[in-house]
């Protein structure tokens, strides 16, 4: 709860970011075959999806029975250039989030330089293409909701990588930047030891609401209670994803 007045005076300050903001958000959520979904979970603080949960949850999921993944997320608030260009940037591990998505599609080689650079990052392909950007230069990025240390909001990563799909319906879901999580907590002013949400995966999707329950029993009556849905009953979850990426996505 600390740091919640610092992430809502970040979302409210311009209308149209909050919008685009939080519209990023749901979109992380969309991205997947069917088939992938269904064996996804979604784990938020109870009250809110601002409210941010400790790292150490992780691991702890990891335990529960009938779970055989957990990835974490943390959402960087980001502009490049100027208030137009708005796209999602999340703060994530880069092992255990790629695994998580194995609809999208990242060269070998893209995919090691990202886990071994502490600054990395990896965009999507269309978000590189409207940009120009190319693998091995700087990226710099700045963020509405995350100063460093010496509080600017200005960083910079190094782009190591190129996320893409195979799937012409989820290429969509790529037009964002991964950066890797343990530079970003390392740097940040705020909030380290914090993440924004897990994404687990389960061994059977006909297990998901007992699974979900088994989580949320783990931190019953903890300062950092949870709330874990299948994907598709997440309030994150929009019923339709061409609405969902309409409102952002540089490319239709």
């Amino acid at each position: 709860m600390r740091y919640l007045p610092l992430l809502w005076a970040g979302l409210f300050r311009k209308k149209t970011r909050t919008v685009l903001t939080l519209l990023s958000i749901v979109v992380a959520f969309e991205s997947g075959a069917d088939a992938a979904d269904a064996k996804r979970l979604l784990t938020t603080a109870r009250y809110s999806i601002i409210e941010p949960l400790p790292m150490s949850y992780g691991r702890r999921i990891e335990q529960v029975p009938g779970v055989v993944g957990v990835a974490s997320a943390d959402w960087f608030g980001a502009k490049y250039q100027n208030e137009s260009n708005a796209f999602p940037v999340f703060a994530v591990d880069p092992a255990r989030y790629l695994d998580m998505y194995p609809e999208f599609t990242i060269d070998r080689a893209h995919r090691e330089a990202f886990a071994r650079t502490r600054t990395g990052a990896v965009a999507g392909k269309r978000l590189a293409d409207r940009f120009g950007w190319k693998v091995g230069q700087k990226l710099p990025i700045s963020s509405e909701i995350h100063p460093k240390t010496d509080g600017s909001m200005s960083w910079e990563f190094d782009l190591v990588g190129i996320l893409d799909a195979d799937d012409p319906a989820v290429r969509g879901n790529t037009d964002m930047v991964l950066i890797n999580v343990a530079y970003f907590d390392e740097a940040r002013q705020n909030g380290r030891g914090k993440t924004g949400w897990y994404i687990v995966r389960v061994a059977d999707s006909t297990q998901a609401r007992a699974i979900s329950a088994s989580i949320d029993t783990l931190f019953t009556n903890s300062p950092d209670e949870t709330k874990t849905q299948p994907r598709r009953s997440s309030p994150l979850a929009s019923p339709s994803r061409s609405a969902t990426l309409a409102p952002w996505s540089p490319v239709s």
